[in-house]
């Protein structure tokens, strides 16, 4: 059980290759039940879970999770925060951190090009694509990673070689925690989920950071309506191009973006955010021991 995007994005299409690495038999375990794996998958939006397998999902874009206890295995979930709405707030032990911070110990994700060549990253949320084509924001100082556009070990390859990563999307600033890549949360066009974004910033054991603005202009209607049918389609199975590009950004927004993005370079110097190792290798232990349960189970 995953979100597939219609033009792509790299923490909800990094399920496959990470479970066909850690667990290379998941399809066949149980083919009747429903595994909830990497992304924001637990909330009111998707119905009642059922007959399902928990491992590193979080919760949030919802008010609560209505959820089966007695047909749901719980091996682990991403924070504290999706632990209490589960009702699990006392198990720590199930507190394993998003998969994504596994990712370092996988080596076949490890072999991709470092396409920003140790530029500052900018990493927007999926949605910000859809709707426009930041790819002109990128000049030698910044490299703009599109989730949608970029191959998984590419995009692996071009956040763990960047100087720093200004990260709409949650799994570029989880990425930069994993291998030790200095980060800072931003909002581009997308509205930011805060509980999403404060169960990550909890189960690092880190101060919330508020999100540095960047804004760009908002969709026009007929761009919005354009976006809207190629959802549709994607999601009644049509074939929709993945290589499909948003609107270009006026000039005028691709200078006031990089000077944004200079300015929050300078003002986020004291508070770029890194993954404390002890913390993170406390969770890939976890990670480990929950998909070797997840092997075993029948």
């Amino acid at each position: 059980m995953c979100y597939r995007d219609w033009r792509g994005n790299f923490g909800d299409d990094l399920n496959l290759p990470f479970f066909q690495a850690m667990v290379p038999n998941h399809l066949d375990i149980l083919p009747d039940i429903k595994l909830y794996g990497i992304g924001t998958l637990l909330n009111s939006n998707r119905g009642r879970i059922e007959r399902a397998v928990i491992l590193g999902s979080g919760f949030g874009y919802g008010d609560k999770i209505d959820w089966n206890q007695q047909s749901v295995t719980v091996l682990g979930v991403r924070g504290p925060r999706t632990a209490l709405a589960l009702g699990l707030e006392d198990r720590d032990d199930l507190i394993i951190g998003d998969p994504a911070l596994f990712l370092p110990l996988i080596d076949c994700l490890n072999t991709g090009g470092d396409l920003g060549g140790g530029r500052s990253v900018i990493a927007p949320h999926h949605k910000t694509t859809e709707a426009w084509d930041l790819a002109s924001i990128s000049n030698d100082e910044l490299f703009v990673l599109d989730p949608g556009l970029t191959r998984i070990d590419d995009y692996i390859a071009t956040i763990k070689g960047a100087d720093l990563v200004m990260a709409e999307s949650l799994h570029a600033a989880i990425v930069a925690a994993a291998y030790d890549v200095p980060f800072v949360p931003i909002a581009l066009s997308c509205e930011i989920d805060r509980s999403k974004w404060g169960d990550f910033f909890d189960s690092l054991e880190v101060e919330r950071c508020e999100h540095y603005a960047m804004p760009i202009p908002l969709r026009k209607k007929l761009r919005r309506l354009e976006v809207g049918v190629a959802r549709g389609l994607a999601r009644k199975g049509y074939c929709v191009e993945r290589h499909y590009r948003g609107s270009k950004l006026p000039p005028k927004c691709v200078s006031a973006i990089r000077r944004a993005a200079g300015d929050v370079k300078l003002m986020s110097r004291n508070c770029q955010i890194r993954g404390d190792r002890r913390i993170i290798q406390k969770y890939q232990n976890r990670i480990l021991n929950a998909c070797n349960k997840l092997a075993s189970m029948k």
